[in-house]
């Protein structure tokens, strides 16, 4: 009785919540925070922006930091309305938000899938496994970076237990009870603002029904009025998101489409999670060719919760619905993963919904969660099972056998296209190049050229550094893939040999069921963990980032707002710069030429001066040289941007190049030069004279703005902005700020009443306005933000009437219960 109460459910979870905190650490509860990559570059900024509008008391409609302004809640990527986020970042710095909602995420997943499991049948034991398996797998470690990834994410197991829940319960207030908690969940997942993981989410539900046979009429019908429910609740987001969707400019064509995908050969991830994915020589070889990148594609579950889902299909794959529905769930997930590989997929982008997102691969989450639920199945069968030594050792043997498939079919290209090669071996591997589904790609032989050209560039010394590979003074030393691919193979293959070797020992060597399903128990927490530690991210102390880091220090102190121009795309937006090189997802682009143009590095012979001047234009307050720039040896002063001060900046280096990569490198690799304008910058110029029509026909902004007058503009919040102007005859105000034509403009002249004026579309992207020609007055520009507010009320009605639905019709009971206690088929 004792071990019984120990295996119980509380123990089982906070055992599964122990190892999750296992597999993050330092991460969270080791007082670290993710640090580098698109966590600095693109979550950071944007989250803080999130966190300063809260604490003002706000909501950020239009975020006048995001390059020359963007609608903050319509791009989404903030996710505004998400309670989490705005308990989390209204009251908590950026950094700590960050790091927790990191933590209570991957907590909250593996609590969904833990659910899902125990309706499913599975006993607490093995549910905690599908929870940490779910958590800890593929699809989270290498969208660690992505702050989506894991809200979005955590909700899948929730939404499909809901979903299991709304057609397997008999009619009654229990089914009722799912149906309005499905309705709030899947709204809920939305406003994270990553749509993608919702849509294969709501699909893998839909495909797990099916698999049920329990998907008939009705239940169909229930499912419709529960999807209406959803979108009115999450209209507050999807409404605004909508409407700078049909303004972005995306070519959702099957080129886009088709990007990053899985491809047959990079399933072997589900074997050999560090294959292709260790050496950065492999990406214009294993990866370009395909049109993906390792940083999409990395699914596994451990070798072992994958030996245990298969056990699972092949003890109860035809006595058991949730092992077919299961089953089918994970067949279907897989091969939409595969995206142009598979037959059918040019129509599939065709139907809305597939037509909205590339990346096939990220279909690899739905598959994860439902071998994960496979395994916590499995683990319960062995106790049944007659032969599972034999199965084990098997799945060893086959696994071992494909992997060896993959790196010899790579060792036959090699052998075919060395020194003349053999011919009937290079056709081969040339014809397979071609039967891609793109087209104009580099033949073979090219392909194989670039595997024998020696590289020292800088992302091969900072993934060699990142994994303790390169030593300081040896950042010179190149190598190329085939030269080098035994060490690679051995770097990339060590941990997944270990493993098969300890599987096989445990179906040798394991003297019974019981010791066998405990061994098979450990090794699947210490593969993860140890799959975990190759995670894409670094780790730095929970602490402002500002206070890190020199440069933003020293910027937002003397420059608040003042825009930038630097390598760190969105993080200037945490010290409360402007970046005008920020990245965003959905995109109205604005002086793309001219913000390249600005990038210039000093000292290029014809283009130095004209930099300068663009950055003039563009009102940029900062220009700051990244340490390749500052060591430049050609570097010749920028004309009216002198250096004001060079900074050691080894947290910001580190940010962009990694920790180890710098502490590889001597002091100056840390170096970055401030310039600064010798005259003001400004963000709104005054052309007297000029004509609305000649302004949009010109070209060049240079040019136009060299002898505008520069006009002060006030901003007493982002979504306003004031411009005092005196009688000065007929002229026009050129603002830089994105032209999204939400924004109006308003005259208030010094007597007499307001007016409203016309605002055009300036050069590239900016906004322009013909000023009255004989009074004085003040030029009001608004973004009256009406797409954004009406949504919020329309859903925040509909979320009241959802709780009062909820309390009149007493369905707000807890709808999660413990769930049956696991069984088994006796042979």
């Amino acid at each position: 009785m004792a071990t019984r109460r120990l295996m119980g459910g509380p123990a089982c979870v906070a055992a599964m919540l122990a190892a999750l905190a296992t597999w993050l650490w330092p991460l969270g509860i080791g007082g670290r925070m993710p640090v580098g990559g698109d966590v600095t570059q693109f979550s950071i900024g944007l989250m803080g922006v999130l966190g300063q509008s809260l604490r003002a008391g706000r909501l950020p409609f239009w975020n006048d930091l995001w390059g020359y302004g963007f609608p903050g809640i319509a791009e989404s990527q903030m996710g505004v309305y998400y309670p989490p986020h705005l308990l989390l970042y209204g009251l908590l710095s950026t950094e700590l938000a960050y790091t927790l909602s990191l933590v209570l995420h991957v907590a909250w997943g593996a609590l969904g899938a833990y659910w899902l499991a125990r309706l499913m049948g599975v006993s607490a034991v093995g549910s905690a496994l599908a929870g940490f398996v779910w958590s800890a797998s593929g699809f989270f470690v290498v969208h660690m970076p992505h702050q989506w990834g894991y809200t979005v994410g955590s909700w899948m197991p929730w939404v499909w237990a809901l979903g299991w829940r709304l057609v397997t319960e008999p009619p009654g207030a229990s089914r009722t009870r799912a149906g309005w908690w499905l309705a709030a969940a899947l709204a809920v997942q939305v406003l994270p603002g990553h749509f993608q993981v919702a849509f294969i989410t709501q699909v893998g539900l839909g495909v797990l029904l099916l698999g049920s046979g329990k998907l008939g009429g009705r239940a169909v019908g229930r499912f419709t009025l529960v999807g209406i429910g959803a979108l009115a609740l999450a209209a507050l987001q999807m409404a605004p998101t909508a409407r700078l969707a049909s303004l972005a400019s995306a070519d959702r064509d099957y080129e886009y489409l088709s990007g990053f995908a899985a491809t047959p050969v990079h399933l072997v991830s589900y074997l050999a999670p560090a294959l292709f994915h260790r050496s950065p020589l492999w990406r214009p070889v294993a990866w370009d060719p395909f049109h993906t990148s390792p940083e999409e594609h990395l699914a596994y579950v451990g070798l072992a919760p994958l030996w245990l889902a298969a056990l699972a299909v092949y003890r109860l794959g035809r006595a058991d619905r949730a092992t077919r529905a299961l089953l089918v769930a994970a067949f279907v997930t897989l091969l939409l993963s595969l995206g142009p590989y598979i037959p059918g997929f040019s129509w599939l982008c065709q139907i809305p919904g597939f037509s909205f997102f590339r990346a096939p691969a990220r279909w690899s989450a739905a598959t994860g969660l439902a071998l994960a639920v496979l395994a916590g199945l499995g683990w319960d069968q062995l106790e049944f099972s007659v032969q599972p030594r034999r199965g084990l050792l098997l799945f060893a043997g086959v696994s071992a056998t494909l992997i060896g498939l993959v790196v010899g079919a790579w060792e036959l290209a090699v052998a075919g296209t060395e020194g003349r090669g053999i011919p009937a071996l290079s056709s081969t591997f040339d014809a397979l190049q071609r039967a891609l589904p793109w087209d104009g790609d580099p033949p073979f032989a090219r392909v194989m050229v670039d595997a024998r050209r020696p590289r020292n560039d800088l992302s091969v010394q900072q993934d060699l550094a990142r994994r303790g590979l390169l030593a300081p003074n040896v950042s010179q030393r190149a190598t190329s893939l085939v030269g080098d691919r035994w060490g690679i193979y051995a770097r990339e293959l060590r941990e997944t040999t270990a493993i098969l070797v300890a599987l096989t020992l445990i179906g040798a060597l394991a003297p019974g069921r019981r010791s066998m399903r405990a061994a098979l128990l450990v090794a699947a927490g210490l593969d993860l963990v140890a799959f975990g530690r190759d995670r894409p991210v670094e780790d730095g102390p929970i602490r402002s980032l500002v206070d890190q880091s020199a440069v933003l220090s020293t910027l937002s102190a003397s420059h608040p707002g003042g825009r930038i121009l630097d390598a760190s795309r969105n993080l200037p937006m945490v010290a409360g710069l402007a970046p005008v090189s920020a990245y965003r997802t959905l995109d109205l682009p604005a002086m793309a030429h001219l913000t390249d143009l600005a990038r210039t590095p000093p000292g290029q012979p014809g283009r130095s001066e004209l930099a300068g001047e663009a950055l003039r234009t563009m009102g940029v307050a900062t220009r700051v040289l990244d340490p390749f720039e500052t060591a430049s040896p050609n570097a010749r002063p920028m004309p009216g941007w002198p250096v004001t001060g060079i900074v050691q900046d080894r947290a910001l280096a580190g940010w962009l190049y990694g920790n180890a990569w710098v502490r590889s490198n001597p002091p100056g690799a840390a170096s970055f030069s401030i310039l600064m304008p010798e005259r003001p910058p400004s963000r709104a110029w005054r052309l007297a004279g000029a004509s609305p029509a000649g302004i949009l026909r010109e070209a060049r902004a240079i040019d136009t703005l060299r002898g505008a007058r520069p006009v002060a503009v006030r901003s007493p919040r982002p979504e306003r902005m004031e411009i005092d102007l005196d009688a000065d005859g007929p002229s026009l105000v050129v603002v830089s700020q994105l032209a999204d034509p939400v924004w109006e403009a308003e005259w208030h002249p010094a007597s007499g009443p307001e007016r409203p004026l016309t605002i055009r579309r300036a050069f590239d992207g900016w906004q322009a306005v013909e000023i009255p020609p004989a009074e004085d007055g003040t030029l009001v520009l608004v973004y009256p933000a009406r797409v954004e507010r009406l949504a919020l009320a329309f859903s925040a009605a509909c979320w009241l009437l959802w709780g009062l639905g909820m309390v009149r019709g007493r369905v707000l009971s807890p709808v999660i219960d413990i769930g049956p206690s696991g069984r088994g088929v006796e042979p």
